[in-house]
């Protein structure tokens, strides 16, 4: 399947180079029906949690456009925990 994004990860030097507002855009043009985030620390880039140190205003659209629907392991709601998979759905009304 094709990816619908232009952007294969979201990582904090991902969201330097192409800054966060430009990947949430493209984000919202070509919506997936489904989100997947994993709790990774990435203490390498300084900046440890997805939601928390970077990617806030995305976390905060994807949650409000989305449902969660499974997760696996510890949720996006327990970053320490690490190594969880949460998975969204896009809601209805985003379609």
């Amino acid at each position: 399947r094709v990816n619908p994004s232009t952007h294969l990860q979201f990582t904090p030097p991902a969201m330097i180079m192409y800054g966060e507002d430009r990947m949430l855009g493209d984000l919202q043009r070509t919506a997936p029906d489904y989100i997947g985030i994993i709790n990774h620390q990435t203490t390498e880039y300084d900046a440890q949690f997805f939601g928390i140190d970077y990617g806030v205003k995305m976390l905060t659209w994807v949650k409000s456009n989305y449902e969660r629907i499974a997760v696996v392991g510890p949720s996006i709601d327990e970053p320490e925990s690490l190594s969880g998979i949460t998975l969204f759905r896009r809601n209805a009304a985003s379609k």
